[in-house]
């Protein structure tokens, strides 16, 4: 465990700062005067950050570290909500109520050892075939990447019909799971969406009938500047745009027949694979039941294998976060489609029960 300290700062009032930074959890610890007024366990985000707030240090433009707090014991915790990287450094604001602030210039790690480099491990969706209005890719690494404004600089789109390359495709904004191994990139919304300045100025990304080809190269550099492995690409042909909402009445659950099978629920069209897993949870009379759920065929299903046996009994199955297609449609609401139509009125099922018979 590698970890900087900041002991005994003294502030102009009683209280006093100490911090901590490790790499093993990315967690930052500052020890709490006695008088302070937060309970124990979770800390809601705005107070939080009056005790303590984090920012990139040097940034062009001010960039907060978004996280969590918590109260353990004398110290408030904040844990970062992406992983650390790398050769970065935090400028961390200590003003307690009532108290003088100060604020540390905090180097938060060195450079980890390279290791082998990264590769691709997969790009998504991946079929031959998608919409003209496909909303997104999602790309999965094999390690933590680093990110930056020209990330997709690296990421090309090329019209294999004309041989042109589309520079104007992506939205620049990065959008990485926690641990920066899973990396979403958004075609233009603005391009996506009809009747907008930036569709009818630039056309949009994909036509129907096209062919197209995405290519990652080696530009994509993990925590430790290290190149890709090698390049990845996708071919695919546009279809016409689908401006229709998933179905959940449509959506076919299968129980499980032992105690070691899986639940399989069978959707009406193919999903957003990232956010599939975690938009569901099965309960039983006594909580939420442990497991794992993961896509299948294409994002077209979704599977749950409990951690523990299944019981016999009535479980109910319940969707608790977002459902999208490749097009950005959810249940409630299409992505881009006539006003009226746009909201489903009436209510949407996001429950079903089932039962696990005794073997």
């Amino acid at each position: 465990m590698i970890a900087l300290w900041l002991l005994g700062l003294a502030c102009e009032s009683p209280a006093r700062f100490s911090a901590e930074l490790t790499l093993s959890d990315g967690a930052l610890r500052a020890a709490l005067p006695t008088e302070a007024e937060l309970p124990q366990g979770p800390v809601d985000a705005d107070a939080g950050r009056v005790w303590l707030g984090v920012q990139v240090a040097g940034a062009e433009t001010e960039q907060g570290v978004s996280g969590t707090y918590a109260r353990d014991g004398d110290d408030l915790v904040f844990t970062p909500r992406f992983a650390v990287q790398p050769d970065t450094t935090w400028e961390v604001a200590w003003h307690p109520p009532g108290g003088q602030g100060q604020v540390f210039v905090m180097p938060v790690a060195a450079s980890r050892p390279p290791g082998e480099p990264p590769r691709l491990v997969r790009l998504e969706p991946g079929a031959e075939r998608v919409p003209e209005n496909l909303l997104k890719l999602t790309l999965t690494f094999s390690k933590p990447m680093r990110g930056g404004l020209t990330l997709t600089d690296h990421i090309h789109l090329t019209d294999l019909d004309t041989g042109e390359r589309d520079d104007r495709a992506w939205y620049r904004q990065e959008l990485w799971g926690p641990e920066r191994e899973r990396l979403t990139v958004l075609f233009h919304p603005g391009r996506v969406k009809t009747g907008v300045s930036f569709n009818r100025d630039f056309g949009p990304v994909l036509r129907a009938g096209g062919r197209y080809r995405v290519d990652v190269t080696e530009g994509l550099v993990d925590l430790s500047d290290q190149p890709l492995q090698a390049p990845g690409s996708w071919t695919f042909t546009a279809t016409a745009a689908d401006q229709t909402r998933p179905v959940p009445e449509d959506w076919v659950l299968t129980a499980p027949g032992s105690p070691s099978a899986m639940l399989t629920l069978t959707l009406d069209e193919p999903m957003d694979r990232w956010l599939l897993e975690h938009a569901f949870a099965v309960e039983d009379p006594l909580g939420a039941v442990p497991g794992t759920w993961t896509p299948a065929d294409g994002g077209a299903a979704v599977t749950f294998l409990p951690r523990d046996p299944w019981s016999p009994g009535d479980y109910v199955l319940r969707q608790v976060g977002q459902v999208e297609d490749r097009a950005g449609n959810t249940p409630g609401r299409i992505f881009d489609g006539p006003p009226e139509t746009v909201e489903r009125q009436g209510p949407i099922q996001d429950t079903w029960h089932f039962t696990v018979e005794d073997p």
